[in-house]
């Protein structure tokens, strides 16, 4: 892991709340670098797409994903995946993994929501 030097303190590591995560005991299974609830009391999750599959092929998961985060950067957890080559696109999402999300703020993005939409899971909901 790659260690940089801090203004306010002698060493931090570049992943993000690593401290705070030393000082609460504990990680997340989700992802290596925070736990969930910290996730939830400091950033904004988004809920879009990251590119897999090769050239020309496109192949996509649905996924959590810190806001700021590169589209094919890190992500929290994988809920779904959509494969637009297929005759109709095939889209595959876990719903409750989605209604857990949505309900700790996760904004989809307008991609994800159409396709949200389409499968008839985003009724009565954000």
């Amino acid at each position: 892991m790659v260690k940089a030097v801090s203004v306010y303190q002698e060493e931090v590591c570049l992943y993000p709340f690593d401290k705070a995560r030393e000082e609460v005991g504990g990680t997340s299974t989700l992802s290596p670098s925070f736990t969930v609830k910290e996730y939830e009391e400091n950033m904004a999750a988004r809920i879009r797409l990251t590119r897999k599959g090769t050239k020309k092929k496109p192949f996509y998961r649905i996924v959590v994903a810190d806001s700021e985060a590169p589209r094919d950067g890190k992500f929290l957890e994988i809920i779904g995946t959509y494969n637009p080559l297929t005759d109709p696109a095939e889209v595959k999402i876990d719903p409750e993994r989605l209604r857990v999300w949505l309900d700790r703020g996760a904004q989809p993005s307008d991609t994800v929501r159409s396709l949200i939409k389409q499968k008839g899971l985003l009724a009565g909901s954000a």
